[in-house]
């Protein structure tokens, strides 16, 4: 993306696709491809009406994500895939929040199923019995099904498992966080190496 408007690479030439100013331009955007779409969260500090888009490469379309069922939360900068679900977090007003999607189904988002005993139903932080992280959330960083780590400015956690099926997040570290949703990567082996405020960190796989 660039000054709202989202690229494709076309055999080496940069191609537009959808709408000019299809994206918000001031922000750094992260995005997460799942089920051959690219999802992603598209977010305004200043304007609400700013939402989330779909980009389908069959289509050639930008369009807005809309839910089929539940609410999709809007105004969050951070956006990963675990666990067969789509996970926002960072909202604006509630920064510390996390949501998930239903298990294999990016377009629900209602959580009402979760109390029916659905253990694949759409669930946030504010629902779970894993609960959500005192502070704002700075990254996402998923591994696999298994865990993910879930950085802050001066702590991390980890979720285990489906938080939806037994799951729970344990405290990392009280001093140390992850500084930004673009500030960390996975090494060949399968580490994580990411930068905090004190300096270069490294977790092993």
């Amino acid at each position: 993306a660039s000054n709202g408007q989202l690229y494709y690479d076309n055999a080496g030439t940069m191609t537009a696709i959808g709408a000019a100013a299809s994206l918000d331009a001031t922000y750094y955007l992260q995005c997460v491809d799942f089920q051959q779409k690219l999802y992603i969260a598209n977010h305004s500090l200043t304007d609400a009406a700013v939402v989330p888009k779909i980009y389908d490469p069959v289509a050639g379309t930008v369009g807005a994500w809309t839910p089929t069922t539940g609410t999709l939360p809007t105004r969050c900068s951070l956006i990963a895939r675990y666990s067969d679900r789509i996970v926002l977090g960072r909202q604006y007003t509630n920064p510390h929040l996390w949501f998930m999607s239903r298990k294999g189904d990016p377009l629900d988002w209602d959580y009402t199923q979760l109390a029916l005993g659905d253990n694949g139903s759409a669930i946030a932080g504010s629902s779970s019995d894993a609960s959500a992280i005192g502070k704002a959330l700075t990254a996402l960083v998923p591994f696999g099904d298994d865990y993910m780590i879930m950085g802050c400015l001066e702590e991390m956690w980890v979720m285990r498992g489906d938080p939806a099926f037994g799951g729970q997040i344990d405290n990392l570290s009280r001093k140390i966080g992850i500084l930004d949703k673009f500030s960390w990567c996975r090494t060949p082996e399968g580490g994580l190496l990411f930068i905090s405020k004190d300096g270069l960190y490294y977790i092993g796989p």
